[in-house]
């Protein structure tokens, strides 16, 4: 009665191959692809954290300037356009 308990219900064997296989075949397939990718994820959040939020923030301040610049450039040319339209009629 116990064989066939454990042939029936005592899955083990069949599991420690299948963890196995799936074990032997991402450690030969993908492992290095899995860690090449890590690093390069790693280089890039790096990066990012070094470098770029520094960048956005002084940016920033920069667009800040760039819009009054442009709210400027777009008064004047409202101007020039209402004088010639003095002028046209």
């Amino acid at each position: 009665a116990g064989d066939i308990w454990s042939r029936l219900f005592d899955h083990r064997p069949f599991l420690s191959g299948e963890i196995q296989y799936f074990i032997k075949e991402f450690e030969e397939k993908r492992s290095d692809r899995e860690v090449e990718n890590l690093f390069k994820t790693l280089e890039t959040v790096s990066e990012i954290k070094d470098n770029q939020i520094d960048k956005v923030f002084s940016s920033g301040k920069e667009l800040k300037d760039l819009k009054c610049q442009l709210d400027i450039a777009i008064d004047r040319c409202d101007s020039i356009i209402e004088n010639q339209s003095q002028y046209d009629t």
